[in-house]
């Protein structure tokens, strides 16, 4: 899950079919790195999709699944192996006319069928990394903005980016980190092409829910999911807050403290089972330590010294 602490932009999941297709219409680059092979692949996929939305019949439903993995397969395949000097050529010409669509879609939709917010993506992208195939990624995966305090759940084995913009992540255990593109970095694209779930499916958001004046709560949308939600604690300047208290252990990290150590702000602890308090001051933002289940936390702050954490535990809520 990642939940923008400023304006923030990446990438997360494949785009519909429809869309997919749409972009090999409109961007030939696209299609001329993916081939006509699979340009025609995509689009038989796309035409059962749109039928098995009508029908809705079962069998329909698995053979348009099928075809879309097959093509959602093909696409990154084409990209991650095509030859370099297609690459280079098609990103050349791409490149050179990036400006002019931007132009173009900046006059309205009524002139231009692009999507500017894409097309200035990937011009810093191409600004960032020249060359690199990644660069038509956007026109593949789901490209977002989040404004801060919105969120994002990213599920195991999909392709996701993070391109700009201050997060605070909070991941499952993993054993793994698989690159495409976008890198200078080793990109394992065996390992990645057969790890892929190869699903089309819209950005699941996770939406704050209120639990107390102070607190906002992230919890991923996927049903049965047990390893970690994300409690937001805001305590403005001269006031008091208790944190709640867990019957699960908490890793909290302080990303905003307007005061300094010592300057107006306590944390205070209570061992619930010794009775014993002990109060210390704030650390400075970026500080992290871990809380212990069943302990209390009180949060005071003094005129001036407002402070703002996260804080990371089970999934109370499955």
């Amino acid at each position: 899950m990642a939940i923008a602490l400023t304006p923030f932009e990446g990438m997360n999941g494949f785009r519909p079919l429809t869309e997919l297709s749409q972009h090999c219409t409109l961007f030939p680059e696209l299609a001329a790195i993916l081939g006509e092979a699979v340009v025609q692949q995509l689009r038989a996929a796309a035409e059962a999709v749109a039928v098995q939305s009508s029908a809705d019949e079962q069998q329909q439903q698995q053979q348009a699944q099928a075809q879309t993995r097959a093509a959602l397969q093909g696409v990154m395949h084409a990209i991650m192996f095509a030859e370099e000097a297609t690459v280079a050529e098609q990103l050349s010409l791409l490149v050179a006319r990036l400006p002019g669509l931007a132009a173009a879609a900046a006059a309205g939709p009524i002139v231009s069928d692009y999507n500017p917010f894409v097309l200035d993506v990937m011009q810093r992208l191409h600004a960032d990394f020249p060359g690199d195939s990644g660069l038509v990624f956007p026109l593949v995966l789901n490209t977002i903005a989040m404004q801060p305090g919105q969120a994002m759940y990213l599920a195991a084995n999909e392709p996701h980016a993070y391109i700009s913009g201050d997060i605070v992540e909070c991941m499952a255990l993993s054993d793994n980190v698989v690159r495409a593109g976008l890198t200078p970095k080793f990109r394992d694209r065996e390992t990645l092409e057969k790890m892929l779930t190869y699903k089309c499916a819209p950005v699941a958001y996770c939406h704050a829910q209120a639990l107390d004046a102070c607190t906002q709560l992230y919890r991923p949308p996927t049903e049965g999911f047990p390893e970690f939600e994300v409690e937001c604690v805001s305590v403005p300047a001269g006031t008091s807050h208790s944190v709640a208290v867990h019957d699960c252990a908490s890793i909290l990290i302080v990303t905003e403290y307007q005061g300094g150590v010592g300057e107006g702000a306590t944390f205070t602890h209570l061992d619930a089972g010794a009775g014993a308090e002990k109060a210390e001051p704030c650390p400075q933002a970026g500080a992290c330590f871990l809380q212990r289940a069943g302990h209390a936390l009180r949060i005071d702050t003094a005129a001036g010294a407002g402070l703002t954490l996260y804080r990371a535990h089970i999934n109370l809520g499955n």
